[in-house]
């Protein structure tokens, strides 16, 4: 190995090539020489390799590191895993010129730079982590109402996100910073404009909890027409010298959706250097200083402005206390009435089950006379059918009767013609003895026929007497079967009229008493009907009269109450009537001093701008 003096001449050469804790080790190491120490305090050749490596000029030196405002965050406090950026000019271990400490601090910063700052292309809806790290902010151009412009950028973050971030942008719209992206077409004023709005943009991101990786869309380089090669220097110059005065580091990583864009920002990344913008930085600092004075005033205003709307808010929840124990008391009685008007439907829905129960029981009835009607008509036209059936057997009985009565009668033309032949006989007896008489007398005369005509008479007497004999027992059987026949004939007529006049009495006197028990019932159900009917109308006019006080009694409540409201609305008139002027005086007096510290903050405006120009 050579001896350290023999890398003196290359001093100059190789300090760009070193990494910045390689270059500090370096530095350490030389200034144990007095050669060493030579170079190391040489200011101009510290301040030749700042211009001619980091493009640095003399007002780089005038700057100094910025103090956190009253108003913003202390980084202390942030749960954020990001580190304030450590500078060599702090530290005192190496001995050298402030060019040469600060030149170790531009090294640290590049290298930090080229460590945290990413180019992407591709979709930066799609982008979800940068070198591990999950994407916590995106910062896109938009609309000037912050709402969905369904073109370009923030139209596809919004198709990604869905309606949720629309809503939640109206809700929350003064909790937003904003700053318009300039067009392309005064390049005196644009550059400036372009580089604002980045700032902005990443003074939101550093002021953010908790906010350890951000993705940046490429601002002005579409609809506005800013040229890439351009965009992408002021993009990357505000990320380099953010982190130069603010000395923060996160993962920033700037999307570029079409290959040109992505090309111009790579080159630029590599060529960055701090720019004349640093100025711009300084002014923002003050203006945080001048805007955390406005912010304790405002804070102040607010304190007594939240004092009123407290008193506000507990007059109206007083009034809101009584609304509702108004309105409590009111559903209270309204559920006691619905109860109640509950109580007596029910009531009334039994009255109409007895009612319609009664009246089944009315139909029941009614359907039994009907059936009753029915038998006892069916009965008695089976009886009149058996009546007629008996009348129709008695008509043919007498008939017969009448054909025996002829039968009788030709019998006793019969008899008569066997009296007639009886009386005829009597008269061949009376011949018969004259003509015996005669033969006696002739016998005497003629003594030879006499024993003849004696057997001849023999002979037709014993005919005739065996003739009338015949004709006698038949007449007398005739005479025996007409009369059994007549006694059997009014035996039969008699049973039967005995018979129907019986079945006659059975049957009527059971449809009478089956009448007179369907009549009784009847009476009955009726009676208990009028019974029922009377007692629901007094258990509905009762129903009536404590429907009719209760609501007399709801009444005189609600007119009570309604007192009560009306006293309390005008208390709470009159109450709101005095906070009105109280808050119509406070508004006054705010405004007043509002407009005293807007003039000033006009004036602090115009001295930027003096100072810009």
């Amino acid at each position: 190995m050579g001896r350290l003096s023999d890398c003196y001449d290359l001093f100059g050469p190789i300090i760009p090539f070193l990494e910045p804790l390689e270059l500090e080790h370096y530095c350490i190491a030389v200034q144990e020489t007095h050669r060493g120490i030579q170079n190391l305090v040489n200011a101009s050749k510290w301040r030749y390799l700042l211009k001619a490596n980091y493009n640095i000029g003399d007002s780089f030196f005038n700057s100094k590191p910025p103090s956190t405002p009253q108003h913003s965050r202390s980084r202390k406090s942030l749960t954020s895993k990001t580190e304030v950026l450590k500078s060599p000019v702090e530290c005192d271990v190496i001995v050298g010129c402030l060019e040469m400490k600060n030149y170790l601090a531009i090294a640290t910063l590049h290298r930090c730079f080229m460590e945290n700052v990413f180019i992407i292309e591709g979709d930066i809806g799609c982008v979800t982590k940068i070198d591990g790290h999950q994407v916590d902010c995106i910062a896109f151009p938009t609309s000037g109402g912050l709402l969905n412009p369904a073109i370009g950028v923030a139209g596809r973050i919004h198709s990604l996100a869905g309606p949720n971030l629309n809503s939640f942008l109206i809700k929350n719209r003064t909790t937003f910073s904003q700053k318009h992206g300039p067009y392309y077409h005064q390049q005196s004023k644009c550059d400036l404009r372009l580089y604002e709005a980045y700032v902005m943009a990443l003074r939101e991101i550093r002021n953010s909890d908790g906010i350890d990786c951000a993705t940046f869309a490429s601002i002005s380089t579409g609809n506005n027409r800013y040229p890439p090669e351009e965009a992408s220097h002021l993009a990357l110059t505000a990320m380099l010298d953010m982190m130069r005065i603010f000395r923060w580091r996160t993962k920033l990583a700037i999307v570029c959706i079409d290959r040109s864009t992505f090309k111009s920002f790579v080159r630029a990344k590599h060529a960055a250097r701090t720019s004349d913008f640093g100025g711009v930085i300084e002014n923002l600092k003050q203006l945080e200083d001048r805007q955390s004075e406005y912010i304790s005033h405002q804070q102040r205003e607010r304190v007594i402005v939240q004092e009123l709307t407290t008193k506000i808010q507990t007059l109206e929840n007083a009034f809101e206390s009584l609304s509702n124990a108004f309105v409590s008391e009111i559903d209270d009685l309204q559920g006691k009435m619905l109860k109640k008007i509950e109580q007596l439907g029910d009531r009334v829905k039994v009255m109409e089950r007895t009612s319609k129960v009664v009246g089944k029981t009315l139909d029941v009835i009614e359907k039994k006379q009907t059936e009753q009607v029915k038998l006892l008509g069916h009965s008695e036209s089976t009886f009149q059918e058996r009546f007629e059936h008996l009348s129709g057997s008695v008509s043919e009985a007498k008939k017969e009767v009448i054909c025996l009565e002829e039968k009788v009668k030709v019998f006793g033309t019969q008899k008569d013609e066997l009296s007639g032949r009886l009386d005829v006989i009597q008269v061949l007896q009376k011949e018969a003895t004259e003509w015996t008489h005669k033969a006696k007398v002739d016998a005497v005369e003629h003594h030879m026929d006499h024993e003849n005509l004696k057997q001849e008479l023999k002979c037709a007497t014993l005919a005739l007497a065996s003739d009338v004999q015949t004709l006698a027992g038949q007449s007398s059987a005739m005479r025996a079967a007409l009369q059994q026949t007549h006694t059997e004939w009014k035996r039969q007529l008699e049973s039967m009229r005995e018979a129907i006049d019986m079945r006659i009495q059975k049957e009527c006197s059971e449809r009478h008493q089956r009448l007179h028990s369907v009549t009784q019932m009847l009476t009955a159900n009726e009676f208990n009907a009028h019974e029922k009917y009377s007692q629901l109308q007094k258990s509905s006019s009762v129903i009536r009269a404590a429907i009719q006080e209760h609501m007399n009694i709801c009444a005189k409540e609600f007119r009570s109450l309604s007192n009560r409201y009306k006293k309390l609305n005008d208390q709470v008139q009159n109450t709101s009537q005095e906070i009105s002027k109280e808050i119509a005086y406070c508004t006054t007096h705010c405004s007043e001093q509002y407009h005293t510290l807007h003039r000033s903050v006009q004036q602090l405006a115009q001295i930027l701008n003096i100072s810009r120009a």
